[in-house]
């Protein structure tokens, strides 16, 4: 498996972090709760990572759709 692909993890690891995370973080960032704030941040974080492993996936020039023609 490639070394990109581990990337998959990090936003699992961040969101499942961010409830510890509000012992020590400030209560209100940008004028919202902490947790909202964090949740908001990874999903968008996520959508990053996974657009970043499809562009670096490469696309099998064979007919991998199934069906021959």
């Amino acid at each position: 498996m490639k070394p990109i692909y581990w990337l998959v993890a990090l936003p699992v690891i961040a969101l499942f972090s961010g409830g510890w995370l509000t012992g020590v973080a400030p209560t209100f960032v940008f004028g919202i709760p902490f947790l909202l704030f964090w949740n908001v941040l990874w999903m968008v974080l996520t959508g990053l990572i996974l657009m970043l492993i499809d562009r670096t996936h490469p696309i099998p020039s064979d007919n991998a759709q199934g069906g021959e023609q």
